[in-house]
């Protein structure tokens, strides 16, 4: 006896059966498309929510005292990279090296 959608015989029955159960258990426990967004909006929701507000965030951000992005970063609770940069912009700090004239 073999199984026709994965070829084996028959011998390996309980690989077939955990095969079989895995692909009936794997429907049931999938999410629908619009599960998935709800999911995915509650998390966006927790992660703006404790993040420091844009406006104080932007005092850190644009501050010179702070020589690196990394050590902005330190003070801005919620706040990566690249949000940051993408939310607030450049940091227009005036890094490296002074002009002479």
């Amino acid at each position: 006896m073999i199984e026709v959608p994965a070829g084996r015989v028959a011998g390996a029955g309980v690989a077939m059966l955990n095969d079989a159960l895995s692909r009936i258990h794997g429907k049931q426990r999938r999410m629908t498309p619009e599960e998935a967004k709800a999911k995915a909006d509650a998390r966006h929701k927790e992660r703006l929510a404790a993040r420091m507000p844009k406006a104080q965030a932007l005092k850190f951000w644009r501050a010179s005292r702070y020589k690196s992005y990394q050590d902005a970063l330190k003070h801005m609770p919620g706040w990566n990279k690249m949000s940051a940069y993408n939310e607030l912009g450049p940091r227009n700090t005036g890094t490296g090296r002074p002009r002479k004239s």
